[in-house]
């Protein structure tokens, strides 16, 4: 087993703009971590025009190679389960993006989520569950 943390440990700092990547990556490696997980909710590796942004992606590769720490897995809230078909495919594609990213940080899996923090809460029964299973697999069959 091999310590790590999730980059969203240090979220807060990162928004607020006390800590960098850089500072997050350096923060692991001297608290002893061997690997470290990457949601990017301050790091914008997909921009809100779904292209990636290399130049980051690059760096934040480079930055943990040279820090001699592993980038274990990158992970993305989505909503795969949109019942508007137009909204699905943007959603879809916009997870695509974001597997595109992790693939550039030199990652061969990623995870995502079906449907977490982008729905009411109220909504994440089993009833709800067992009613939209079929969509999580064929929406998720897609992305895989």
């Amino acid at each position: 087993m091999k310590l790590g943390m999730s980059c969203y440990c240090l979220d807060p700092a990162m928004a607020s703009g006390q800590m960098s990547v850089d500072d997050v990556v350096d923060y692991a490696v001297a608290h002893g971590c061997e690997h470290i997980e990457f949601v990017p909710f301050r790091l914008a590796f997909v921009t809100p025009e779904r292209t990636l942004d290399w130049e980051l992606i690059d760096h934040v590769r480079e930055k943990c190679k040279s820090a001699g720490i592993e980038i274990s897995t990158y992970s993305v809230n989505a909503d795969l389960l949109k019942t508007d078909p137009e909204e699905e495919e943007r959603e879809i594609e916009r997870v695509k993006r974001h597997i595109d990213a992790a693939q550039g940080l030199g990652l061969s899996r990623m995870r995502f989520d079906v449907a977490s923090f982008r729905r009411p809460f109220s909504t994440n029964t089993i009833y709800d569950f067992n009613r939209e299973f079929p969509q999580m697999v064929k929406n998720g069959t897609i992305l895989c």
